[in-house]
């Protein structure tokens, strides 16, 4: 399964405070969007108290091409990394954004078609976490805006800046838990709740009734195939192994998760309160 938000009804998934509030931290997931010409966001850390504060990955059908972008925005100020290629509508893409520093922003899709930014801009007074929207301040009041027109899965956060194979690797379908999950915040599925899985301590609250829809293949073919092998560093080993990647300059064990305390179960079983 995963979340089907309907724009005009501003539906969307939120939790107050922020999951992360300082840099460095990345975010990522799938998303599905039946539009081109509107402003989508995916996962937001915003600020309800400071104007227009915060950080957006966000599907920017606005501009030219259609790309995602990295978007850092301060007291009317905004910088943003955008992919060089974009994304097409009914269709599932991988978005990832990282915000690495005050002047490094990068963003991908699909695991490729980077993105960089290095002017500086730092958002300020993250308060909360929202999918399929930005909530923000202005005027005294809290509102909503860029709400997402489509399907978005497998949503997740790290407090670290990954590596362009760890994305590429996410936007093959390899579970979030399975990459650096010493730094993964929260992790939610969606695939029949907006809890947060891994860390039970960030469970969305859905806004205006968002509904349920099909899961992207790709994840789902990750599970066919390995099924309980998926819970394994092995797995993942063996997974890179076989993949048309350039690994000239890369060591892929060097990108296996290390120090893992929990193992990802089975989506079947994505309804406890956390993976042990």
């Amino acid at each position: 399964m995963s979340r089907l938000f309907d724009d005009a009804a501003s539906e969307y998934l939120r939790i107050a405070p922020g999951v992360l509030t300082s840099m460095p931290f990345t975010l990522a997931c799938w998303f599905n969007s039946d539009s081109l010409t509107i402003d989508q966001a995916l996962i937001t850390l915003s600020s309800e108290d400071t104007s227009w504060n915060g950080y957006w990955l966000m599907a920017k059908g606005t501009d030219g091409g259609d790309p995602v972008v990295a978007r850092t925005y301060s007291g009317g100020a905004v910088q943003q990394a955008a992919t060089t290629t974009g994304y097409s509508a009914d269709t599932w893409h991988h978005a990832c954004g990282m915000f690495v520093a005050t002047s490094d922003r990068r963003a991908y899709i699909d695991g490729g078609s980077k993105g960089t930014d290095v002017n500086a801009e730092s958002g300020a007074d993250v308060d909360n976490t929202c999918i399929g929207a930005i909530r923000y301040w202005t005027n005294l009041v809290v509102e909503t805006d860029s709400p997402m027109s489509g399907r978005i899965a497998e949503p997740a956060i790290w407090s670290c800046a990954l590596t362009d194979l760890e994305v590429w690797l996410l936007s093959r379908g390899v579970p979030p838990p399975l990459i650096r999950p010493q730094s993964l915040a929260a992790y939610w599925p969606l695939w029949d709740t907006d809890r947060d899985v891994w860390n039970a301590r960030y469970h969305m609250t859905p806004f205006n009734t968002p509904t349920w829809a099909n899961h992207p293949p790709k994840v789902l073919d990750w599970w066919r195939k390995y099924g309980n092998r998926a819970q394994t560093q092995f797995a993942l080993k063996q997974f890179i192994s076989r993949q048309p990647y350039n690994l000239s300059y890369h060591k892929p064990q060097a990108f296996a998760p290390t120090g893992v305390t929990r193992i990802p179960r089975h989506p079947a079983q994505y309804n406890t309160l956390a993976i042990y």
